[in-house]
Formats: C-alpha cells, structure tokens, sequence
C-alpha cells in the first residue's frame, strides 16, 4: 500500500489520502436522505388523537421522529445510521392503532337521552337502562379498528331495548309496576290460609 510504501513521494500519498476520502464519502448519504425525509414530513401530519392511548406505541413513535429530526440536524450521516432510523419511524408508524368510529353509537345515546321513562313499564325501563349504561361504557372505552364488534353490539342492544319499551296501560296504571305483596304480615297470611281450610 502506498500509505506503508517508504519510497512513495508526497504526491503518492496525497493521491492515496484523497482517494482513501473519496471511498469513506461514498459511504455517505449527502443529499440522500429523500425517503427519510418524506417520511418525516408524513409522520408530522398525522392526528394522533385519531390513535388510540393506553399503550406505548405513541411514546415509540414520538420518539422515532425525533431522533429522526434530530439525524437530519447532522452534517454527516451514514447509510446505516439513515436505514435505521427509517426503519424504526416506519415501524413506530405502522404500530399506531386508529380509533374506532363510535359515531353511530353517539347518534343513539343523543336521540333516547330525553326520552320520557315514566310512561313505559317497570320492567322494560330496567333493560333499557342496563343497555343505555353499557352504551355510555363503551362510549369511555379506548377502542381501535379491530375492536368494532363492541360498538356494533351496543347499538345493536340500545336499538332493541329502546324497540322494547311497552307504554304503560293508561286504564289500568298497575300495569306499570306490580303491587308488592311483600307487605301482607305473617297473621295476614295465616288468616288467609285458615279460611280455606
């Protein structure tokens, strides 16, 4: 080699140094860092309040774009340290879960939130509370794409409750609730059975 070469003149080893930078700056990306840049100005535009929380995949993606941001700050950068760097963005990217749209779900609770409960029966009122409370909880629940068989399903249940209220008899308003017979005493009773016997 020229660099080990006792007889090499001056100009030989000036000639082995810059063809020796030559090589080390072909292993850099100037001006190539297109993809990463693309992908940078992708991830800026994304909503993530359109993702899903309750997980560490937005605190990775954060952090992959800043280190992103942070390599295209550098004078210098090699291949690898672009690969990975793109790699991990995309990864941290395809990760994020979006929401899954409860619209829908909203629509109803808004129509049946002033419905007026005393003019239906007891019973019928109860199953539809018990479908209007898990409506409200999945409405509080954090759900993604892949999860909208819950959303379909309180719907689905708040329609059918909702279809299910039975008015109240307005001749007879005992339909509305039964008497509790609870209250008769225990003479009460024993009288009844004696004069039957």
């Amino acid at each position: 080699a020229t660099l080990d070469n006792e007889e090499a003149t001056e100009a030989d080893v000036k000639t082995a140094v810059d063809t020796l930078k030559a090589a080390v700056d072909g292993l850099m990306l100037k001006g190539e860092t297109g993809e990463l840049e693309k992908l940078i100005a992708k991830a800026k535009s994304l909503n993530l309040d359109l993702y899903v929380d309750g997980k560490a995949e937005k605190a990775a993606f954060t952090a992959a774009l800043a280190a992103a941001e942070d390599l295209m700050k550098e004078t210098d950068i090699t291949e690898a340290q672009v690969s990975e760097v793109l790699t991990e963005l995309a990864n941290t990217m395809t990760a994020l879960r979006l929401r899954a749209d409860k619209s829908n779900l909203q629509t109803w609770l808004d129509q049946l939130k002033d419905i007026d409960l005393s003019k239906f029966t007891a019973e019928s009122v109860a199953n539809f509370q018990a479908a209007l409370q898990m409506a409200k909880d999945v409405m509080a629940m954090d759900l993604d794409e892949t999860q909208t068989a819950i959303i379909e399903k309180a719907v689905s249940d708040l329609r059918a409750a909702a279809d299910a209220l039975e008015p109240v008899n307005e001749e007879n308003p005992g339909d509305k609730e039964e008497p509790d017979d609870s209250s008769s005493t225990p003479d009460d009773n024993s009288s009844k059975v004696d004069d039957k016997q």
